[in-house]
């Protein structure tokens, strides 16, 4: 076999696991397409950026260093041109916006100092208050988003703001925290590259998802009541491992809490009857052992050739379903208790669903995957990221987040 050809499975997994993150880190901040609020003030609804030109830069310096990424090179350019600028603004128009919010950064620009102040210019100062930026975005018809940024010295990044998401989520639903506390986690996430823990504001019904008439609905019958929620107590989690010794991709594991391990162990064997009648696959007995050492019966199913290494298992706790890309990606959410846990941000939020991205650890799977490659990583400039969110009424969800740089 070719070294490019050896490559392959190991930049894809990369891709995979940069896509993963992605998709974790912004996920709670773009929730919906339509809004469900009025406001007293208009200019909430209007797309601005307004920021301290010196503190944006110190954010810049980091984001400029992942040469040959379009981050790295629209960094470039907006360093270029906020030289010598007290003020960095943007009032763009949404629609004209291709790749929201990269595509937001070619943007902003140095506010000229020299013209009078506008009203949104004076609102925007006003609102930001002590603050280093301030992002206004409208969202759907009614709803938006505002988030007050402060950048620290070596250019990391803490966020407060708040969302007013659509009320039509479909699927989005489930990022849309509600404002009791998630569950316990029944993931150990010591290791894990990132970790997802939510209890989103109206339950978890599966079924939701799923269109009638399609081949899913058929193949479901959207009767199952393991799709249809019932079971479920209304947390749910979602974490990437890192693969293991000799293993290229990543380990994907979900978990869905639920009410009593013995109804939905019922429901799940229906759900797997169904799967098995419809296409020629056979499922697998396999053990896992739990984190206080007791032997617990699930499955996998060993022969489905449609992604690199996936060997799909689940098994049911006395806390949650867990479904696993392979078995050890269970083996490893069921893992010893760490002796400690993730610090939670100053100020947390009470009653807060949870995202924890460690970029850290995502530079050391990089490098061993591809030792080869010399350019700058996230994982090289970045250590963790952790975003709290909670639902303050029917409508507004709080969010704090923290981006911390390495080292």
């Amino acid at each position: 076999m070719s070294s490019a050809n050896r490559r392959c499975p190991r930049l894809r997994a990369l891709r995979w696991t940069r896509i993963m993150i992605g998709f974790g880190s912004i996920g709670l901040l773009c929730l919906g397409v339509n809004g469900c609020r009025d406001h007293a003030e208009p200019e909430l609804r209007e797309p601005i950026v307004s920021f301290d030109a010196r503190a944006l830069e110190r954010f810049l310096e980091r984001t400029m260093q992942l040469e040959g990424t379009p981050l790295g090179s629209e960094s470039r350019l907006l360093a270029a041109r906020l030289e010598r600028c007290p003020e960095a603004w943007a009032h763009p128009d949404p629609e004209a916006l291709d790749g929201f919010p990269l595509s937001l950064l070619s943007r902003v620009a140095c506010r000229d100092a020299s013209l009078p102040e506008t009203h949104l210019e004076a609102f925007a100062r006003e609102r930001r208050g002590d603050h280093h930026g301030l992002v206004l975005w409208p969202v759907g018809d009614l709803g938006r988003l505002e988030l007050r940024i402060d950048v620290d010295e070596s250019g990391g990044v803490e966020i407060e703001g708040s969302l007013v998401p659509g009320e039509t989520l479909g699927a989005y639903g489930l990022l849309v925290p509600g404002s009791e506390a998630p569950a316990s986690p029944a993931i150990e996430s010591s290791g894990a590259l990132l970790h997802l823990r939510m209890r989103p504001r109206d339950g978890i019904a599966l079924s939701t998802w799923i269109d009638p008439g399609t081949q899913a609905d058929r193949l479901f019958a959207l009767k199952g009541r393991l799709l249809e929620g019932a079971l479920l107590s209304g947390t749910w989690e979602l974490a990437l491992m890192p693969p293991r010794e000799g293993q290229d991709v990543p380990l994907l594991v979900g978990a869905l809490h639920h009410r009593m391990a013995g109804p939905i162990e019922q429901a799940l064997d229906e759900t797997l009857d169904q799967l098995e009648a419809t296409w020629p696959i056979r499922r697998t007995p396999r053990s896992f052992e739990t984190p206080h050492g007791r032997l617990v019966e699930g499955g996998c199913f060993l022969d489905l050739p449609l992604l690199p290494e996936l060997a799909p298992c689940w098994v049911v706790t006395e806390e949650a379903l867990l479904i696993g890309y392979r078995g050890e990606a269970l083996d490893a959410a069921l893992g010893p208790a760490a002796v400690s846990s993730p610090q939670p941000i100053v100020g947390s939020l009470e009653s807060a669903s949870r995202l924890n991205v460690r970029f850290d650890r995502i530079g050391v799977l990089d490098r061993r995957l591809a030792p080869g490659e010399r350019a700058t990583r996230p994982g090289d400039i970045w250590s963790t990221l952790h975003l709290e969110a909670r639902a303050l009424d029917a409508r507004e969800i709080a969010i704090h987040a923290r981006l911390r740089t390495g080292s």
